[in-house]
């Protein structure tokens, strides 16, 4: 009961904040301190915010920077993930290791810098200049790779199957069918899922009572094990047998 208590005591004190804010934005400015529930309500505040700046401007910029970014890493960071994970090359370990590095520096650091290139390139006071050092990300190029690399090699090349003679599809149709892979069920990674190819089955082996291992019928579609008791139990009969005519 205490705990409980105390749990909404702290959520209040937590929403105090937000509340105290839509009062003041649905109030006069002279009732921002005074808490009267009779105070008249008004849209006077929304309107005076918006002519502070000019937010319509803001909002453009921001989606076309972010849609510029997004599209430069979709680009970037898949080909690059892609030939780190499938490629074999001189250089390959270290170049990687060096994508990583990236991800300890702080972008703030990096600031005075960045000003200093776009400066150079000339393209100040532009979107370019903002989007341009963040087109290119060590974190989406280290995930992108790890999912390339959980993917059966020949998985990846019967999506681009029909289309033979075109790697470039490759990369594309490879990442629609590992995202669409993954959505089932974690006990069907072995059957095939909206157009992805059928990957084996891991074979695992079981043990019965005695210790023996049970057999798998590669013919059979539900992979059911047969086990080799009858078997095992007959050969054992005949040593058995065997040896008390031996003694005999």
């Amino acid at each position: 009961m205490l705990e409980t208590a105390a749990a909404w005591l702290l959520g209040l004190v937590w929403a105090l904040p937000l509340a105290y804010a839509v009062w003041t934005a649905f109030h006069p400015a002279q009732f921002s301190t005074h808490f009267v529930l009779r105070a008249p309500l008004t849209l006077e505040n929304f309107a005076k915010a918006w002519d502070a700046a000019p937010f319509a401007r803001y909002f453009v910029n921001t989606t076309l920077l972010v849609t510029m970014i997004l599209a430069a890493q979709l680009v970037l960071c898949t080909l690059a993930a892609y030939a780190f994970a499938r490629f074999s090359f001189r250089g390959r370990e270290i170049a990687f290791l060096l994508v990583l590095v990236q991800l300890m520096i702080m972008p703030d650091v990096l600031i005075v810098e960045n000003y200093r290139t776009m400066s150079r390139l000339g393209i100040l006071d532009t979107l370019s200049a903002i989007g341009l050092p963040y087109m290119a990300s060590a974190f989406g190029i280290f995930l992108l790779r790890q999912t390339f690399k959980a993917a059966h090699r020949d998985q990846l090349r019967e999506l681009a199957a029909p289309d033979r003679g075109a790697p470039g599809l490759l990369v594309g149709r490879s990442g629609r069918g590992l995202v669409h892979h993954h959505r089932g069920h974690p006990h069907d990674l072995g059957s095939p899922a909206r157009g992805l190819p059928a990957l084996p089955a891991p074979v695992r082996p079981e043990l019965h009572a005695r210790g023996h291992p049970l057999s798998y019928d590669g013919t059979s579609s539900s992979r059911t094990p047969r086990p080799l008791r009858k078997s095992a139990r007959a050969s054992a009969t005949r040593r058995r047998n065997s040896g008390w005519c031996s003694r005999r």
